[in-house]
């Protein structure tokens, strides 16, 4: 076998390690995505408890509102009621009327604080189950995290003793090929198609394929070729 072909061999392995690295990050990733998904849950949350608690803030102000007014309304009855003037009963007619009306809303108003008090007890402990679970998120992302760390070192430290067998050049061309396709760099090409983007192949590139004494790229997705007698 020539140097080339081991070198090609080695970058079999340097893709197998690739692949494994590749995974590990993405398993790191998964866990942050979900604790980023589990905080803006908390978050929002929170938001609606506040808005909740504003909400009811409002029904209460207006509650207050509607009973100084009958309040008010009540003392000008009164007021009235020692007038025997055809005007003063009139507007005690008239007063008892909106008394009515506002007695009649007071009461809407009533239910609708208590319902908005239900409302604000169950948003702040949806508030608190969201923070919960925020937390329990975190907890795996950082475990998960340490899992990675620990996880990449060996592999990292055998990439590193395999690079160290590949001319450079050879090196920097997988490392482009991979930044555009990671881990999947290299492939096979079989009965004359790309195994990475399955275009077509002239035998004459084939032929060179075979051959293993150069860097050869597919001319459509820029893969490495190679025809590595295990693969």
């Amino acid at each position: 076998m020539s140097n080339f072909a081991q070198m090609l061999d080695s970058l079999w392995v340097v893709q197998d390690l690739d692949q494994q690295i590749l995974a590990l990050k993405e398993r790191a990733d998964k866990a942050a995505k979900e604790a980023r998904h589990a905080n803006d849950r908390h978050a929002k949350a929170v938001a609606a408890s506040g808005a909740a608690l504003q909400n009811l803030a409002a029904a209460k102000a207006k509650q207050s509102e509607i009973e100084a007014e009958i309040k008010r309304l009540e003392k000008r009855v009164r007021q009235l009621e020692g007038d025997a003037a055809a005007s003063s009963v009139d507007a005690v007619a008239k007063h008892r009327a909106q008394i009515d009306e506002l007695e009649t809303l007071g009461l809407e108003q009533i239910e609708l604080v208590q319902a908005l008090e239900v409302a604000l007890v169950q948003s702040k402990q949806n508030a608190e189950a969201e923070q919960l679970k925020a937390a329990h998120q975190a907890e795996i992302a950082a475990k998960e995290a340490d899992f990675v760390a620990k996880a990449m070192e060996p592999l990292a430290r055998t990439m590193q003793e395999v690079g160290a067998t590949i001319a450079p050049e050879v090196l920097t061309t997988y490392q482009s090929a991979n930044g555009r396709w990671p881990g999947k760099a290299l492939c096979r090409v079989v009965d004359s198609y790309c195994e990475g983007c399955r275009a077509e192949i002239n035998q004459q590139h084939v032929v060179r394929v075979k051959a293993r004494a150069e860097i050869i790229r597919c001319p459509h997705c820029l893969r490495i070729h190679d025809a590595p007698v295990s693969k």
